[in-house]
């Protein structure tokens, strides 16, 4: 975001109104720990809240949250789950943490891919190698590779800084079966089908 220009607090209510309009009663929603969630931590170490007068009351109480979790010992706390959580503490949503496991049918789910071995950006090759099946996200490109198949993105596809010359990325999910089969739906045009 460029100081003083975009509301933070703003993006945070759309991401509790994409929960919200996601969810099912019958349906597990879980929010797979991204580099996209640990970028709000990263704003609040780096960023002057003094020069950005828009973000300025959410940066101090998110600051403040931070520091009460590191009083109380709470090594788990999550600013963004935090964030979205505030809005509504009832929020039937599990957070996942990058260190947690999400199996379904035997393909692990909680890794949103980018993270890979040893501190390397995460790569589809490299999550072939770990022997599991995955379902990852991450790099906005739909893809399988072995036991792998990466996700596309929900975002626009062109979003500035991504334009120009040839792209990979396309609005793609994965469904993953009961019996562990899974596809990859690639959305035209905002549908999935004709």
């Amino acid at each position: 975001l460029s100081e003083g220009t975009d509301s933070v607090e703003d993006g945070i209510h759309a991401i509790y109104d994409f929960l919200n309009y996601a969810y099912r009663p019958h349906i597990a929603s879980y929010v797979v720990e991204s580099n996209h969630d640990l970028m709000l931590m990263r704003w609040l170490k780096e960023a002057d809240y003094k020069s950005d007068p828009v973000n300025a009351e959410f940066f101090l109480r998110a600051q403040a949250e931070v520091y009460a979790a590191i009083r109380r010992g709470d090594k788990n706390f999550s600013v963004f789950e935090w964030a979205v959580r505030r809005l509504d503490e009832n929020l039937d949503v599990t957070f996942l943490r990058e260190t947690d496991s999400l199996k379904i049918a035997g393909i692990e789910c909680a890794l949103h891919g980018h993270k890979g071995a040893n501190g390397a950006k995460g790569h589809i090759n490299s999550f072939a190698k770990m022997g599991p099946k995955a379902n990852v996200g991450h790099t906005h490109s739909a893809a399988i590779h072995e036991g792998i198949y990466q996700a596309g993105t929900s975002s626009k596809l062109d979003l500035g800084y991504n334009s120009g010359g040839l792209s990979s990325w396309s609005n793609a999910h994965i469904v993953t079966y009961p019996n562990g089969k899974r596809t990859i739906v690639t959305m035209q045009g905002g549908k999935w089908r004709a």
